[in-house]
């Protein structure tokens, strides 16, 4: 029986899966600053926001529940722009929101066309609500490798644009959901947005755990979203 567990989710090519927390380090050190990405937090869920620049956001559709929410630790309203259609950890499973009281960071160049290939490292960025994080209500960056579509994958969930990952050990990422999958940028002294973490998908004693491409919508909705970095 299938079971979907959902939870909040970068390229180091050449690391083998023994060394990827290794190379992982590595590159945060050189990489001082932590990829752009909010904390979104409610007495319903936890979750992340990817900022686009402004006062918009990008988060997964099942963390948005309310209209009303702490970003930051700021209560905080927020419009609806734009969402897609579907149900958890499927393609559909994005919201493009107006957050109107609280300021965002400013964001890290998008990539919307992002290629990702089997057996790449990406890195889910976010804030796990059950792991503790690297300072004191700081992001964490978690290595995961691009895996191919498992043959399990059901066929009634939407898949198109779903990217599936591979994290070391199974850990627990919840509250990460809606915050950035990430690359290091072209000068590799800051960070690349290439997805979108959703979730965890479980079945059986596999787990993989799911991003998506980010939306074409949000250039369409916000055309001044950066494409250079910050």
């Amino acid at each position: 029986m299938r079971a979907l567990v959902v939870i909040a989710m970068p390229l180091l090519v050449g690391c083998a899966s023994d060394e990827r927390h290794a190379c992982a380090e590595r590159l945060e050190h050189r990489i001082a600053r932590d990829p752009a990405v909010c904390r979104i937090k409610s007495p319903q869920i936890a979750g992340s926001l990817i900022p686009l620049g402004g006062d918009i956001g990008l988060t997964a559709l099942h963390v948005f529940r309310q209209p009303v929410a702490q970003i930051d630790g700021k209560l905080s309203g927020f419009d609806e722009l734009r969402r897609g259609e579907g149900g958890e950890v499927g393609s559909g499973d994005w919201v493009l929101v107006r957050v109107n009281d609280a300021e965002l960071p400013a964001p890290d160049e998008i990539d919307l066309d992002h290629r990702f290939c089997v057996g790449s490292t990406v890195f889910i960025c976010g804030f796990p609500s059950a792991t503790a994080s690297r300072g004191p209500g700081g992001p964490r960056l978690i290595p995961a490798v691009v895996a191919d579509t498992p043959r399990w994958a059901p066929r009634d969930v939407r898949l198109d644009d779903v990217v599936f990952l591979d994290v070391d050990e199974n850990p627990d990422l919840s509250g990460m959901s809606g915050g950035p999958v990430v690359v290091p940028d072209a000068s590799r002294t800051g960070w690349k947005v290439v997805g979108m973490y959703l979730g965890e998908w479980r079945y059986g004693v596999w787990t993989r755990y799911v991003a998506r491409r980010l939306p074409k919508d949000v250039l369409e909705v916000h055309p001044t979203v950066p494409t250079e970095p910050r």
